[in-house]
């Protein structure tokens, strides 16, 4: 889970290595991890949650 400097949380799961621990500070365009593997599927889990930790669902986002 990263915090923006908007107050917003980026989530990313099923990630194979975690290169950064709890707390730290990242940077734009640090690498955070490892892509993992589920199964036969690969790729990186993403949630952007509100402030308060809830998730948006884009699904009920209007444009």
């Amino acid at each position: 889970m990263v915090e923006q400097e908007d107050g917003y949380i980026t989530v990313y799961t099923r990630a194979e290595r975690v290169f950064v621990k709890k707390g730290e500070s990242v940077k734009k365009g640090q690498v955070l991890g490892k892509v993992g593997k589920q199964g036969q599927d690969c790729g990186i889990g993403f949630e952007l949650r509100l402030k308060d930790g809830s998730p948006i669902n884009f699904e009920l986002v209007k444009e």
